[in-house]
């Protein structure tokens, strides 16, 4: 079961409560199912685990190591996004010139490639 939150909610607080009902109810209903719950607020992630999530993404918490990562590792984040960001091989094609270097054309391919979760 996925739970996800609003991430545009006003009140974080209030989608964070919301998610731990929600995992608790399946929980309470279904006691073997696996859980993956999303969360804004970091410092719910240890309640998510009380009421028996198996897996809790916080996306802030993401967000601040995939930055902190990029000072290690230049490009990292273009990476990431590129193949986190559907763009279709059509849509990479189109901004190579044909008689671009061969670096823009390599990058394109790249960059038309996808990651599915």
């Amino acid at each position: 079961v996925f739970i996800l939150t609003d991430q545009t909610a006003a009140n974080p607080q209030q989608a964070d409560a919301e998610g731990i009902l929600v995992t608790l109810s399946v929980r309470q209903y279904h006691p073997h199912v696996p859980i993956f719950v999303q969360v804004l607020l970091p410092k719910h992630k240890p309640v998510l685990h009380d009421v028996g999530a198996d897996h809790v993404v916080c996306v802030e918490q993401l967000r601040m190591q995939l930055a902190a990562a990029s000072c290690y590792c230049r490009g990292l984040h273009t990476i990431a996004a590129n193949l986190l960001t559907a763009q279709g091989p059509d849509r990479a094609g189109e901004r190579v010139p044909a008689d671009g270097e061969p670096w823009v054309r390599e990058y394109a391919a790249g960059a038309a490639q996808n990651v599915y979760l």
